[in-house]
């Protein structure tokens, strides 16, 4: 695996020296990881909801166990989506630091 500066130094990163294309780069990212954030924030409602249901009045336990399995699905679903966006939110926060840092090497 390459370190950090070993990938930055790297001829690969000169394919993205147009300032465009890094800007470019940055708004993908940031549109992923708010998508992302917003697909977490609906598996974790989710799951909330279903507890909730499963907590109502009425309810037989064979029937809480199968919501309990639900939630933990949509719990581990959110925790997916929370892990694809702290990818995109890096990649952001490299292609953002290293715009800058052709900025001011100019």
């Amino acid at each position: 695996m390459k370190s950090f500066l070993e990938f930055y130094t790297d001829s690969e990163l000169s394919t993205l020296s147009e300032g465009i294309i890094r800007k470019g780069a940055l708004a993908v990212y940031a549109a992923r990881s708010k998508t992302n954030g917003d697909k977490a924030v609906r598996a974790f409602d989710d799951g909330l909801a279903l507890l909730r249901k499963s907590r109502s009045a009425g309810v037989e336990d064979s029937e809480r166990w199968a919501h309990l399995d639900s939630v933990l699905e949509k719990l581990i679903l959110g925790l997916i989506h929370l892990r694809f966006q702290n990818g995109d939110i890096t990649g952001l926060n490299f292609v953002g630091h290293s715009l800058r840092h052709k900025e001011r090497e100019r």
